[in-house]
């Protein structure tokens, strides 16, 4: 017999939120969408992404920046 743990309403969304973020990047990666990808992170993220591991410079690098009016 398992034991259930109850969270509340609040902590099952975090938990949601999480999975949702974590079940993203790898589809956006499948289908090589890289701005899909970059807009999973922060506003001021610097995305790199290196294909060939005998070359030290990254195959794509990408920027997010918040932009304020």
């Amino acid at each position: 017999m398992s034991s259930r743990t109850t969270i509340s309403p609040s902590a099952a969304a975090d938990r949601l939120a999480i999975r949702e973020l974590v079940e993203a990047y790898p589809h956006c990666a499948d289908r090589r969408d890289a701005d899909g990808q970059t807009a999973l992170f922060i506003a001021d993220a610097h995305f790199v992404v290196f294909m060939n591991p005998k070359d030290r410079k990254p195959t794509l690098f990408a920027e997010r920046r918040l932009y304020v009016n």
